[in-house]
């Protein structure tokens, strides 16, 4: 059975025009796509994304290719579409803009909460990459995609190597155990050529002394009981009383 962990990253990077094999399929050469795998623990498969712009109408085509290889555990992707030369601005015509506008003016109508357009992407949507160039960029990243998962799954497939660490600690320490049973053995019988030796039989102790008796202590000594002479004094106090209480 094999044992993998479900922890594990692995990463990959290439140009974005040449990883199709056809630079046509992209009209943008400079651009180099990147492409990162991680995961935690996790009982069960938990998916997350973090993808530019220009990869978002791809996120299910990379969601059914990582859900067809994995089982478990949290895992995150995260792609990249950087510049990998500085590359000239060219000036926006005025008939682009406004059909910018005009465009944004519609969704926006259709969409209230929809984001306007930002400095970037009316030069990225003025500057030709348009539905085509996102084509050849979603061949990109799900061939890149495929390529990183490859490396990802080598790295969680080291917990096969931690089962073959752990088999070999178990037979270390089984053998340690052993050698400490025939180490008790071997002390066993010099303990009972040292009690023949003295005299005695093997296993024979010292008795031990006998307890000393615990020591008396004398009681205290009982008051003397009143004698005859006080008695006697005593009644005739009492006798006086009584008769000058009865004289009264």
């Amino acid at each position: 059975m094999s044992v993998y962990s479900m922890t594990g990253y692995a990463s990959g990077q290439l140009p974005a025009a040449s990883a199709t094999g056809d630079a046509a399929a992209w009209s943008n050469p400079h651009l180099a796509l990147g492409v990162e795998l991680r995961s935690v623990n996790s009982r069960f498969l938990d998916l997350a994304f973090r993808l530019p712009d220009e990869l978002r109408a791809h996120e299910p085509a990379l969601r059914q290719l990582l859900t067809e290889r994995l089982a478990r555990g949290k895992v995150e992707l995260r792609a990249t579409v950087q510049a990998t030369q500085p590359q000239e601005l060219r000036e926006v015509p005025a008939p682009t803009l406004q059909r910018l506008a005009v465009l944004q003016d519609q969704v926006r109508s259709w969409l209230p909460e929809a984001s306007p357009l930002g400095v970037a992407d009316v030069l990225r949507l003025a500057g030709g990459q348009g539905p085509a160039a996102e084509a050849g960029l979603g061949e990109a990243v799900l061939q890149l995609t495929g390529q990183v998962l490859d490396d990802f799954i080598a790295a969680r497939g080291a917990g096969a190597r931690l089962v073959l660490l752990m088999r070999e600690r178990v037979t270390q320490l089984r053998a340690r155990g052993a050698g400490r049973a025939a180490g008790a053995e071997t002390g066993g019988s010099a303990e009972a050529a040292l009690s023949r030796a003295l005299g005695g039989s093997p296993g024979h102790r010292r008795p031990r002394p006998a307890a000393r008796p615990p020591r008396s202590v004398p009681w205290p000594r009982p008051r003397p009981s009143p004698s005859a002479s006080t008695w006697r004094k005593s009644w005739e106090r009492l006798a006086r009383t009584w008769t000058r209480s009865s004289a009264c």
